[in-house]
This record gives C-alpha cells, structure tokens and sequence, in this order.
C-alpha cells in the first residue's frame, strides 16, 4: 500500500539540505533529484504505526509499576527521608538525556535508535561500541524482566496454594513460556506487541497505584535523612528505573510522524514515569514503622504489602508489567538487530522481514535461545531468582549507561555538523555527561543488585567479545535509517489525485 508523504513526516528543507551536506550523511532523501529507489529499512511496516503504539513501546520498557515497587525501597536505604529528592534528581538527569536524544529523533527515523544516532554525530568507531552496548542493553533487561515475569508468577502460584513447588525449575519453565510468548507478539508484528504490552502495563499500573495507595493511610514514617550524599547514592540507583524511555526510537521508521512522535513519547515517558515514582517512593517512605518494607517475590522487589489480597494484587500487576517490558525490550533487541543485518555489521540474514507481518523474524527467532538460555542455565548454577535478577540488572545497567553517555556526547556534535547547533544542546550534554560518568562509577561501588564487581567484568568482556566481531564484519557503513523513496511520494500523488477525482 502507498504511503502517505506529509510535509510534516519529512524535515524542512532547509535541515534536510543541511543533513545531505554533512559528512557522513547520506541525505534524507525527500529533495528533487535524490530519492532512492528503496529505504534502506524497507521491509518494516514503515509510517503505519500510530502515536498511541509508539508510546506503548516506551512506556512498556521503563516498565513503570514495576519500577514502582522495585526502586522506591531501594533509593529508600541509601537517602532515607530524603528518597523524594534522590528520585527527582534522577529524573532530571533522565530529562537531559531524553532532550539529547530527541535532537535526532526530530531529524532522522533509525530502527537502530541510539546506535544510529551515535554514529551519526562520532562516526563509525563510537557508533559501533554505542551499539555493543545498546545489545548488551536491550538483551540483558529483557532476560531480567522475563525473570521477573517469571518470579511473581511463581509466588502468585505460592499463594495460591501451590506452595510445594519447586523454585527454580518452575521460574526456568515460565522463563521458557514467557520467552516463547514474547518471540511470537514480535514476529507477529508490533501493532500485535505493543497492544499486548500496553495492555499489560495499563492493568499492571492501575493495580500497583491501587496498592500503593492504600500505604498513604498510614503514619509519617520515612526514617532519618540522608544527606546530600544520601541523595547523590539514591539518585544512581533510581536512575535506572528510568532505562528503556528512548525504545520508541526503534520503531522511528513505523511510527506515521516520526519527526513529531518519537521525541514526544522519550520526553512525556520520562516525564510520566517520573510523576508515578515520586508518588511511590512518598508512599512508601512514609509506611507507618519509619522503615523500607520487606522482600517479596524471593526478594526481587522490597516492597511487599502486608494485606495478602494486596500481595495477590501486586504478583498479579508487578507479573503483566515484567512480561510488557520484556515484550518492548524484545521488541527494540529485535529492530537493533535487524538493522545490524542490513549494515553487514552483524549477519545479513538479520536484516530479513517478514513477508507477511513485516516484522525482523529472523532477529526475533535468532535471540530466542540467549533470552531463555542465559537465565536458565544461570538458575541451574543454584543462584536463587533473585540472584539471577540482580545480575542481569547490573549487565543491562551497564549497557545503557555507556549508550546513554555516547549519544548525548554525539547530539551537539551532530547539531554542528548540520549547521544547528544552539546553546541548548550544549548545554544538556555537558551536565549529563559527566554526571552518567559518575553514576555508572557509583553504581559499581553501591549495594544496588547486580553491583558486584564480576558482573562489571562480564560486562567488559561481552563489550569486547561484540568489538572484535564487528571489527572482523568491516561494514562498509553503519547507521542507516529510513528515507523517503520515489514510491513514497509517487503513491501520495496517485492518493491525492484519486481524492479530486473521487476514483
């Protein structure tokens, strides 16, 4: 079916001359006189998706209620009273990079979102360890949440009565069931998996605020004050709740207003995110003995209500949010993948589409055995759910840190080389540079999960094992994104002039 080219999907001329100019750049190809023939993403359902599904995307992998009852306990034993604070600071930092990114998002389409865009603005080299560790990124937290998925699913099962089974084969096949689940939604398609995620995490917030709110009945509890370096350990840890805001750049080239969407969705998931954590960590700060609540699904979220049709509730919602950030994670892997496909820089067969749903099946397929493997096999070692959950969270941590690092030294870069660069910018990227420089150095001395030294070493190989990969691939170019082909506008005309002439 045709597209519909609108002035507004498409950069101003004068940026898109600036973007053909820049070194680099191949053009976004909406100027007389250089159209492709073909985007170089075709095969993806392009410039179908609504604004609704972008946003399920995003908001899907930040997975905010479970972030809810995951964060809030934990920033709560670093900056006690003052949790609020750590949490607002960390939404500030989120902030400064979600406008870093939004500066590409409003000038290119890339089902390869952060890696694109880094090399973009820093050239091959940084692109390709942006994108290493965007793959360490998205893999690692989609492993965590099928965990999660898995271990409130389990302890829904406990309470229901079934309390002689066994933990970790049970958290193993679920992981299996869950993983099975997510390659089918994305295979499908991602209007399919953003309405399930999205589904999921609408019920799943409905019930945690539902829960959480109950706790604001009780005293002004909260305990003693951090301090300002209570603060500054709290922020490091609630920082991560935010992770995964910036995946709805991967679906820029199925989105129908990229230009205008995606930066919406990456600020406003930030935005909203942010709104529903302080109102968790309030709630939770405040709980009547002065102290943060105890574990719950063998520990993987401190905060567990003491009502057992509450707990109910909360296995129920915190099970459907892990399996919709799962789902978006999945979701964002499979695109980056796809995208590597098509730049030889991983293997070509990657870069396939379904014929039918027009989705990276090939991608999907291929990293079904990594999401259900790893935790697996990391169960079988007799590290309790838990455990697992922890160091996956520090390996995804990690991953995206280093990304977000990267593209917010590229956006003022890139912004120059166009011939847009303002004060703004400039601005954004010189405060969260070195503030997720000092956050990724603080997370690995923390008590966070996954914190652990080994795990920042296994995190430092898998980097190095993907860079020498890449660099024995030698692609000829990265960073391909969509671009406005000859079909494109000449479908729109045929619409057009089958509207007057009623046809």
């Amino acid at each position: 079916m045709a597209i519909e080219d609108r002035p507004e999907d498409r950069p101003p001329p004068a940026r898109a001359s600036a973007l053909q100019k820049a070194p680099g750049l191949p053009g976004l190809h909406g100027l007389p006189g250089a159209l492709r023939r073909r985007s170089p993403l075709a095969g993806l359902d392009r410039r179908n998706l609504a604004a609704p599904q972008v946003w399920a995307q995003s908001v899907s992998a930040v997975a905010p209620s479970a972030a809810m009852a995951t964060t809030p306990a934990l920033v709560a034993t670093a900056a006690g009273r003052d949790a609020v604070w750590a949490v607002g600071v960390a939404a500030v930092v989120a902030l400064l990079v979600a406008y870093c990114v939004a500066q590409f998002a409003r000038r290119m389409a890339a089902a390869g979102s952060l890696y694109t865009f880094t090399a973009k603005g820093l050239g091959p080299l940084p692109g390709v360890v942006c994108g290493a560790a965007l793959l360490i990124g998205y893999a690692f937290l989609t492993m965590a949440a099928l965990v999660g998925c898995a271990a409130y699913l389990h302890a829904f099962a406990v309470r229901a009565g079934w309390s002689s089974v066994p933990v970790a084969p049970t958290t193993a096949v679920l992981v299996v069931a869950a993983t099975a689940a997510v390659v089918a939604c994305v295979v499908r398609g991602v209007r399919l998996s953003s309405g399930v995620a999205l589904a999921s995490e609408a019920v799943s917030i409905v019930f945690v605020v539902f829960v959480l709110a109950t706790t604001l009945r009780g005293g002004a509890g909260g305990g003693p004050g951090g301090g300002l370096s209570g603060i500054a350990a709290g922020s490091v840890l609630a920082l991560s709740a935010f992770i995964g805001f910036e995946s709805a750049a991967a679906l820029g080239a199925e989105a129908r207003r990229p230009f205008r969407v995606v930066p919406n969705v990456v600020r406003g998931t930030v935005l909203g995110a942010g709104v529903l954590y302080l109102f968790a960590t309030y709630a939770q700060t405040r709980s009547s003995d002065g102290r943060p609540p105890h574990a719950a699904a063998g520990g993987i979220a401190p905060y567990s209500p003491a009502e057992t049709w509450s707990a109910v509730v909360l296995d129920v919602g915190l099970a459907a949010s892990f399996f919709a950030c799962a789902l978006a994670s999945g979701t964002a892997l499979a695109r980056l993948l796809f995208c590597m496909g098509r730049e030889a820089v991983g293997p070509r067969g990657f870069g396939r589409t379904h014929p039918r749903h027009r989705s990276p099946h090939v991608a999907a397929f291929a990293m079904a055995p990594v999401l259900a493997g790893v935790p697996c096999v990391l169960l079988a070692t007799g590290s309790s759910p838990a455990d697992v959950f922890g160091t996956l969270t520090g390996m995804f941590t990690y991953g995206h840190m280093l990304a977000y690092l990267l593209v917010c030294v590229a956006a003022p870069v890139f912004l120059r080389r166009i011939g847009e660069l303002t004060v703004r910018p400039v601005l954004a990227a010189a405060v969260a540079v070195p503030v997720l420089a000092l956050v990724s150095a603080a997370y690995s001395r923390s008590a966070a999960p996954g914190s652990d030294d080994w795990v920042l070493v296994g995190f430092a190989g898998l980097m190095a094992l993907a860079l020498a990969w890449f660099a024995r691939r030698r692609p000829k170019a990265i960073g391909v994104y969509d671009e406005t082909t000859a079909d494109d506008l000449l479908g729109a005309e045929f619409a057009r002039a089958a509207v007057r002439t009623g046809g």
